[in-house]
């Protein structure tokens, strides 16, 4: 009930992703190197598809929507070409 009136009230920070989120079981994070601030990320689905991304249109994201930095314990840095790589397959799809 609090839910459904808050966002009667407050806008979604990701109108077009925020039901997808429960289906992320992966992200990939972007990073600022010198801010340590998430600047684009990616939710991947169980089979490694890119489903929901950000900043893309008006999803700010769930990562990338915040202005603290990131705790990197427990994360994993993956190489930035498949980074690129998941975000054009993403953007490919979704025609952006």
């Amino acid at each position: 009930m609090l839910r459904s009136v808050l966002e009667a009230v407050l806008p979604l920070r990701n109108p077009e992703f925020e039901e997808r989120f429960d289906d992320v079981c992966r992200w990939l994070l972007e990073v600022d190197g010198a801010t340590g601030l998430v600047s684009r990320e990616l939710g991947l689905d169980a089979d490694d598809r890119p489903i929901v991304a950000a900043p893309v249109g008006e999803n700010v994201g769930f990562w990338a929507g915040t202005n603290d930095p990131l705790d990197w314990r427990g994360m994993v840095r993956v190489d930035a070409a498949l980074f690129e790589a998941a975000w054009g397959r993403f953007a490919k799809e979704r025609r952006l």
